[in-house]
């Protein structure tokens, strides 16, 4: 099982988000089977010199394939958004994967 807790939105930090707060006495548990834990992580790779990167230092894709301008290298999830969600991350795979799978065909 897996305990949360609620939250609500605090003050404003330096990146310009809301701080969850947490609500006193809102914990519950839920049965999980897995659990996925994403967090937010900058690249540690010097990019430039293997793919294009913005001006923020995130990886440039084609969004349809999440091609990179560097043959045969992928990109996707936070390296390429700054962080959104797992579900984001695991729908850029999804179609890295396609598109791999066409380059060599197997799909």
């Amino acid at each position: 099982s897996v305990t949360l807790i609620k939250a609500e939105p605090g003050e404003v930090d330096s990146s310009g988000r809301r701080i969850p707060v947490d609500i006193k006495g809102s914990e519950f548990e839920i049965e999980v089977d897995s659990v996925i834990i994403a967090i937010g992580q900058s690249p540690t790779f010097s990019g430039s010199d293997i793919v294009n990167t913005d001006q923020k230092g995130l990886i440039v894709t084609n969004p349809d394939n999440m091609a990179t301008s560097s043959p045969g290298i992928f990109a996707g999830g936070d390296a390429v958004n700054g962080g959104t969600t797992v579900v984001q991350a695991v729908a850029d795979g999804r179609k890295a994967a396609e598109a791999i799978g066409k380059m060599f065909a197997v799909l």
